[in-house]
């Protein structure tokens, strides 16, 4: 991977958002909020361009921007994992990954309006819990039927060897209760 672009992002992000949407901008994060307030063209042109202008692909430099670079301007994740794992149990076992997704990320913005959370970081780690908490259950389920089927080869081993002892009779095995003397 051509990491050499990296350095050079901020500038080069500052320049093309102001280059294009031709608002003047103090520094890198009045850009980025300039960014995020776009609806128009100017999002898909950006990566396109830059990747011109730092010799690298419009992908890497979408990429870097979304998972790296613009995770600056946002409060950590760190401090609300356990929230977040918690509001995972709470949901609905039912609902698909992303619904599951989409809710935990709304209860957590009602519970946590006053922070701002990356949200792809969020749903990174939603979708994690989400997947985890599935290959638990499965593991669970699965330790289950496992149990399970070593009770059905005690009861196999049991009913094999009163079949090979001649003498070993089922009556020889439980109690019989003359109901008449009771």
């Amino acid at each position: 991977m051509n990491s050499d672009f990296k350095p050079r992002f901020g500038k080069a992000f500052l320049e093309m958002i102001q280059l294009k949407t031709r608002v003047a901008c103090k520094d890198v994060l009045e850009a980025h909020r300039e960014f995020l307030r776009r609806q128009d063209g100017v999002k898909f042109d950006l990566w396109k361009d830059m990747s011109l202008a730092l010799g690298t692909s419009p992908k890497k430099i979408h990429d870097f921007y979304h998972n790296t670079w613009s995770k600056q301007f946002y409060d950590a994740i760190d401090p609300f994992r356990e929230q977040i794992k918690a509001l995972v149990r709470g949901a609905s076992k039912r609902d698909s990954t992303q619904e599951v997704t989409r809710q935990v990320i709304a209860r957590l913005r009602k519970t946590q309006s006053d922070v701002n959370l990356h949200y792809q970081t969020v749903y990174q780690y939603v979708n994690y819990q989400v997947k985890n908490g599935a290959r638990e259950a499965m593991a669970n389920a699965s330790k289950s039927r496992d149990s399970v089927s070593g009770s059905k080869e005690e009861e196999h081993t049991a009913k094999a060897k009163v079949e090979e002892d001649p003498g070993h009779t089922y009556e020889s095995m439980f109690p019989i209760f003359d109901f008449n003397e009771m």
